[in-house]
Protein backbone atom coordinates (compact mmCIF):
# COMPACT_ATOMS: atom_id res chain seq x y z
CA UNK A 1 0.00 0.00 0.00
CA UNK A 2 1.36 3.73 -0.88
CA UNK A 3 1.37 6.35 1.74
CA UNK A 4 -0.06 9.56 1.15
CA UNK A 5 3.39 11.06 1.34
CA UNK A 6 4.96 8.52 -1.72
CA UNK A 7 1.49 9.45 -4.11
CA UNK A 8 2.60 12.94 -3.76
CA UNK A 9 6.09 12.63 -4.13
CA UNK A 10 5.16 10.69 -7.48
CA UNK A 11 2.87 13.46 -8.53
CA UNK A 12 5.38 16.15 -7.78
CA UNK A 13 8.34 13.95 -9.61
CA UNK A 14 5.68 13.83 -13.10
CA UNK A 15 3.93 17.13 -12.58
CA UNK A 16 6.97 18.93 -11.80
CA UNK A 17 4.18 21.05 -9.30
CA UNK A 18 6.34 21.65 -6.97
CA UNK A 19 5.10 25.45 -5.74
CA UNK A 20 1.55 24.28 -4.28
CA UNK A 21 0.41 22.99 -0.91
CA UNK A 22 -2.83 20.02 -1.27
CA UNK A 23 -5.23 18.64 1.46
CA UNK A 24 -6.41 15.18 1.94
CA UNK A 25 -9.96 14.88 1.48
CA UNK A 26 -12.28 11.56 1.95
CA UNK A 27 -15.71 11.74 0.58
CA UNK A 28 -18.93 11.16 1.64
CA UNK A 29 -18.55 8.68 5.06
CA UNK A 30 -17.23 5.26 5.84
CA UNK A 31 -19.76 3.48 3.98
CA UNK A 32 -20.26 5.42 0.72
CA UNK A 33 -16.79 6.53 0.25
CA UNK A 34 -15.17 3.95 -1.75
CA UNK A 35 -18.17 4.43 -3.98
CA UNK A 36 -17.74 8.12 -4.41
CA UNK A 37 -13.95 7.60 -4.96
CA UNK A 38 -14.39 4.90 -7.51
CA UNK A 39 -16.90 7.64 -9.44
CA UNK A 40 -13.86 10.30 -9.48
CA UNK A 41 -11.57 7.96 -10.27
CA UNK A 42 -14.23 6.42 -13.69
CA UNK A 43 -14.23 10.99 -14.23
CA UNK A 44 -18.69 10.77 -13.67
CA UNK A 45 -18.32 12.05 -10.00
CA UNK A 46 -16.70 15.86 -11.44
CA UNK A 47 -18.02 17.90 -8.08
CA UNK A 48 -18.84 17.51 -4.06
CA UNK A 49 -21.01 19.45 -1.70
CA UNK A 50 -20.89 20.41 1.82
CA UNK A 51 -22.76 22.84 4.43
CA UNK A 52 -21.44 26.06 4.19
CA UNK A 53 -22.15 26.30 8.06
CA UNK A 54 -19.94 22.91 8.40
CA UNK A 55 -17.07 25.22 6.72
CA UNK A 56 -17.56 28.01 9.29
CA UNK A 57 -17.49 25.75 12.24
CA UNK A 58 -14.54 24.13 11.45
CA UNK A 59 -13.12 27.55 10.50
CA UNK A 60 -11.88 25.22 7.13
CA UNK A 61 -11.54 27.80 4.51
CA UNK A 62 -13.71 27.16 1.64
CA UNK A 63 -12.36 25.87 -1.48
CA UNK A 64 -10.84 27.87 -3.91
CA UNK A 65 -10.02 27.39 -7.90
CA UNK A 66 -6.75 25.96 -8.36
CA UNK A 67 -6.58 24.28 -4.95
CA UNK A 68 -5.48 20.91 -4.64
CA UNK A 69 -6.71 17.50 -3.11
CA UNK A 70 -5.63 14.27 -2.47
CA UNK A 71 -8.58 11.61 -2.84
CA UNK A 72 -8.44 8.89 0.08
CA UNK A 73 -10.36 5.74 0.43
CA UNK A 74 -11.96 4.72 3.28
CA UNK A 75 -8.82 3.06 4.27
CA UNK A 76 -6.77 6.84 4.22
CA UNK A 77 -4.95 5.24 0.94
CA UNK A 78 -4.26 7.53 -2.04
CA UNK A 79 -6.13 6.77 -5.17
CA UNK A 80 -6.08 10.14 -7.10
CA UNK A 81 -5.26 13.85 -7.04
CA UNK A 82 -7.66 16.63 -8.42
CA UNK A 83 -7.50 20.55 -8.63
CA UNK A 84 -10.77 22.94 -7.71
CA UNK A 85 -11.92 24.37 -11.34
CA UNK A 86 -14.82 26.01 -9.97
CA UNK A 87 -16.75 27.29 -6.58
CA UNK A 88 -20.05 28.15 -6.08
CA UNK A 89 -22.98 28.35 -3.58
CA UNK A 90 -26.40 27.98 -3.42
CA UNK A 91 -29.48 27.55 -0.85
CA UNK A 92 -30.21 23.82 -0.83
CA UNK A 93 -33.20 24.60 -2.26
CA UNK A 94 -32.17 26.43 -5.31
CA UNK A 95 -29.69 23.00 -6.35
CA UNK A 96 -28.73 23.58 -9.96
CA UNK A 97 -29.63 20.99 -12.21
CA UNK A 98 -25.79 20.68 -13.40
CA UNK A 99 -24.38 20.24 -9.69
CA UNK A 100 -26.66 16.91 -9.44
CA UNK A 101 -25.18 15.89 -12.93
CA UNK A 102 -21.62 16.43 -11.98
CA UNK A 103 -21.88 14.99 -8.87
CA UNK A 104 -22.19 12.06 -11.04
CA UNK A 105 -24.83 9.93 -8.23
CA UNK A 106 -27.66 7.67 -9.02
CA UNK A 107 -29.57 9.33 -12.04
CA UNK A 108 -28.22 12.24 -11.69
CA UNK A 109 -31.25 14.23 -11.03
CA UNK A 110 -32.19 16.84 -8.50
CA UNK A 111 -34.54 15.08 -6.76
CA UNK A 112 -32.16 12.01 -6.13
CA UNK A 113 -28.85 14.40 -5.05
CA UNK A 114 -31.50 16.52 -2.72
CA UNK A 115 -32.43 12.65 -1.59
CA UNK A 116 -28.68 12.02 -0.98
CA UNK A 117 -27.73 15.17 0.50
CA UNK A 118 -30.63 15.32 3.13
CA UNK A 119 -28.94 11.85 4.68
CA UNK A 120 -25.71 12.68 4.49
CA UNK A 121 -26.03 16.22 5.73
CA UNK A 122 -28.54 15.19 8.23
CA UNK A 123 -26.28 14.26 11.19
CA UNK A 124 -24.96 17.54 11.18
CA UNK A 125 -27.90 19.01 10.97
CA UNK A 126 -28.82 18.98 14.96
CA UNK A 127 -25.11 19.48 16.00
CA UNK A 128 -25.40 22.95 13.62
CA UNK A 129 -28.67 24.10 15.08
CA UNK A 130 -29.68 23.80 12.06
CA UNK A 131 -34.10 23.78 11.64
CA UNK A 132 -34.81 24.39 7.83
CA UNK A 133 -32.04 22.85 5.51
CA UNK A 134 -34.11 24.42 2.18
CA UNK A 135 -32.17 27.92 3.21
CA UNK A 136 -29.06 26.06 4.10
CA UNK A 137 -26.30 27.65 1.79
CA UNK A 138 -24.04 24.64 0.12
CA UNK A 139 -21.07 24.91 -1.59
CA UNK A 140 -20.28 23.21 -4.17
CA UNK A 141 -16.95 22.55 -5.67
CA UNK A 142 -16.11 21.45 -9.41
CA UNK A 143 -12.90 19.37 -10.14
CA UNK A 144 -11.05 17.43 -12.21
CA UNK A 145 -9.00 14.47 -11.89
CA UNK A 146 -4.94 15.74 -12.34
CA UNK A 147 -3.10 12.78 -11.14
CA UNK A 148 -3.92 9.12 -10.86
CA UNK A 149 -1.76 5.48 -11.27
Amino acid sequence: MITVEEFWNDYLVESKDHGREFMVSMFGDEDSCDGLVNLIATGKKQAGSSLLRDFEATGDELPQVGNISMVVDANGSPVCIIEFTEVIQFAFKDVPERVAIAEGEGDQSIDYWKKVHTEFFSPSLNALGIENLDDEIIVTEFFKVIYSR
